[in-house]
């Protein structure tokens, strides 16, 4: 449980490097983020820290939508777990609230796309 003066800790799983960098500089109030670049990483920073929330890419290279969740859920069951997602998946994304991430966010359109 969190006190007035703790932190929440946040893991952010994505290998979109020069959009994490960017999201972290831009952080209100000196709070901060560990960052995973992969599942592997990911797996292995939730091995040693414990997390409150954990955002990811509903689509990582190494899997996706439900089998990500699950695979998050089991390694921190007390997290919550938040997915981004761009607006061709939707699908995925229901499927995630389904199954219990506690929410899913569209990625914001990009005028070239």
């Amino acid at each position: 449980m969190l006190t007035k003066t703790d932190q929440p800790t946040a893991l952010i799983i994505s290998n979109d490097r020069a959009t994490i960098q960017a999201g972290l500089c831009s952080m209100p109030g000196g709070q901060s983020a560990t960052v995973a670049y992969d599942l592997s990483s990911a797996l292995t920073q939730i091995a040693h820290s414990n997390f409150d929330v954990i955002l990811s890419e509903i689509r990582l290279p190494e899997m996706c939508g439900l089998e990500l969740l699950a695979r998050l859920q089991s390694a921190a069951p007390d997290a919550g777990i938040v997915f981004v997602f761009s607006s061709r998946e939707w699908s995925l994304a229901l499927d995630a609230m389904r199954g219990g991430a506690y929410d899913c966010l569209e990625k914001p359109a990009r005028a070239d796309s």
